[in-house]
């Protein structure tokens, strides 16, 4: 899935500042690139616990004490205004806590918030759910628990869809799931146009599910909390000025991490950050250095490459930001790449590292 939205990156000193702005949130590494996501907008359904105020909490009781009274009966035991009692009685039925069937008595749910002090009730509202689009075609798009976002709208191309199902086969995921994703436990059900509707659902026009494609830049930083388990932060960037905004995570992950940026998980191969120290090289006049160059290695924030003098003289000579810790590279070629702090240290070169 490609979109108009250029794929421009930030340079090393933009990178730099943005290391030591993330260093509170004990960073093991640093991601940057663009999130293509659906903003899914439906019409959901939640409960919500409500209180039993102190006039239906009296009838209540009285109604579990006399069951099957009639108002008259009532308004003698509670002493209570018979046009009052009336309007209190016809707001417990509308609530379903009690019920008049030759009498009034207290339904199921009307026992419940005696005892309890409070009784569900259905909530409809509109909600707003965000899903990443995968860069690869196999992987549906991945539910992500993103708030405060700093998204913009963007023109997605004629091949731009949101399957509903992927909304809803989130909402029948058992808790744990739920919880270990991010996503609202709260929400009971999704009304989808295309399900047969039932009575007292919604009209089909209320239960149109909207998708507006919006953009995000961020940073993405995996980390670990208190116990050790690892996460990952994603912090959301305005292109214009590549302001990172590291007050607050727009998002954060515990181990579904693995599903939603995969790449992130898996790391990049050696010859993705070959590539990328040759094309660091390249501008900067040093031409091939494949036959001065020994050994990458990735150290959490760092590529250590192994350089030989000659190369290291030429670094020394350019004044070069690798030798002053302050050289950053990006490593890959799709919406997400890796980030790393250049250390080059001179050592042994071999003919044999590097096969023909």
């Amino acid at each position: 899935m490609t979109g108009p939205v250029p794929l421009t990156f930030p340079g090393s000193r933009t990178l730099a500042g943005w290391w030591r702005q993330l260093a509170s949130w004990q960073p093991q590494a640093l991601w940057v690139g663009h999130l293509f996501l659906h903003r899914a907008e439906a019409l959901t359904r939640r409960t919500q616990q409500l209180p039993t105020d102190p006039l239906q909490l009296l009838i209540l009781k009285a109604l579990s004490l006399a069951p099957a009274a009639n108002a008259d009966a009532l308004e003698a035991r509670l002493h209570l205004d018979l046009q009052l009692l009336g309007q209190a009685l016809r707001s417990l039925q509308a609530a379903d806590l009690a019920r008049d069937e030759g009498g009034w008595r207290p339904t199921p749910r009307g026992t419940h918030a005696l005892v309890h002090g409070t009784y569900p009730r259905a909530v409809d509202e509109r909600r707003v759910f965000y899903f990443v689009e995968s860069e690869r075609t196999d992987r549906p798009a991945q539910y992500l628990p993103l708030k405060q976002p700093a998204t913009v709208p963007w023109a997605a191309g004629d091949n731009w869809s949101f399957a509903p199902s992927l909304l809803t086969d989130c909402v029948r995921q058992p808790e744990d799931w739920k919880r270990r994703h991010g996503f609202p436990t709260d929400v009971d059900e999704v009304f989808d146009v295309g399900a047969e509707l039932a009575s007292g659902q919604p009209e089909s026009w209320q239960r149109v599910i909207l998708d507006r494609p919006e953009h995000l830049a961020v940073a993405l930083v995996p980390t670990r909390d208190a116990q050790g388990d690892e996460r990952l932060l994603g912090f959301a960037v305005r292109q214009d000025g590549w302001a990172l905004l590291s007050d607050s995570p727009a998002f954060v992950l515990g181990d579904s991490c693995r599903e939603v940026f995969p790449s992130v998980v898996e790391g990049i191969s050696r010859e993705v950050w070959e590539q990328a120290w040759q094309t660091w090289c390249q501008p900067r006049g040093l031409g091939v250095v494949s036959d001065d160059t020994g050994s990458l290695q990735v150290e959490g924030h760092r590529l250590r490459v192994t350089v030989s003098a000659r190369l290291l003289g030429r670094l020394r000579a350019t004044r070069s930001d690798a030798l002053k810790g302050e050289a950053w590279v990006l490593a890959g070629t799709g919406r997400l790449r890796a980030a790393a702090l250049l250390d080059p240290i001179e050592g042994e070169v071999r003919p044999e590292l590097h096969p023909a």
